[in-house]
């Protein structure tokens, strides 16, 4: 693979919460994410930083708990769903990149064992379908076999590791692929600072 260098495209967003109930650890949230085109795209570098189109994302969550206290030791269920609309992307002159919409479910089962630290284990389950990629070259369409179509199951946890920062990890296989790799394992690790 050749070295590709370049800025991703910003994610800007906006959120509500038509549900908010932290005594019965219980909220919906409805969110929207939007990325402007304001990177790069090669199609013949193997891993680009950006895709150079619009992304618009509709997200609806929904947490309530299973079992358990609230604030104490308890096993939620998340629930999310996404919805995924791409622009079209620019690869040369008089030809581009068309993806079709994307729709996503992911569940996590969490337990919440150190309430102190919001330290958890538990299952994840996703499922995304859609996102056929087809270029189109002077007017004819020739679908390239690329789709973002998978079912993965995993393990997650994280904790606050100190008041402020937070680490989360998933170790996850996919069990079923269509138009793209299958990963036999996925490790996930993220690290985020609260302000």
């Amino acid at each position: 693979m050749s070295h590709q260098g370049g800025f991703a495209e910003p994610q800007l967003s906006a959120f509500i919460y038509p549900l908010n109930n932290p005594a019965e650890d219980e909220t919906a949230v409805l969110a929207y994410f939007v990325s402007p085109p304001s990177g790069s795209y090669n199609p013949s570098i193997a891993l680009n930083a950006s895709t150079n189109n619009w992304v618009n994302n509709l997200e609806i969550g929904f947490t309530h708990k299973i079992f358990g206290q609230a604030k104490g030791r308890r096993l939620d269920l998340q629930v999310w769903a996404d919805g995924y609309v791409y622009g079209d992307t620019s690869v040369s002159p008089g030809v581009h990149l068309k993806t079709d919409p994307v729709g996503q479910l992911i569940v996590y089962a969490p337990y919440y064992f150190h309430p102190q630290t919001a330290g958890y284990v538990g299952l994840s389950f996703e499922k995304t379908f859609g996102g056929r990629v087809s270029e189109v070259k002077a007017g004819v369409t020739t679908d390239t076999g690329n789709r973002n179509d998978f079912t993965r199951l995993g393990i997650i946890a994280g904790s606050f590791l100190s008041p402020t920062i937070f680490g989360q990890a998933e170790l996850s296989t996919d069990l079923q692929t269509r138009g793209g790799a299958r990963n036999n394992v996925v490790f996930l690790a993220q690290v985020g600072k609260v302000f």
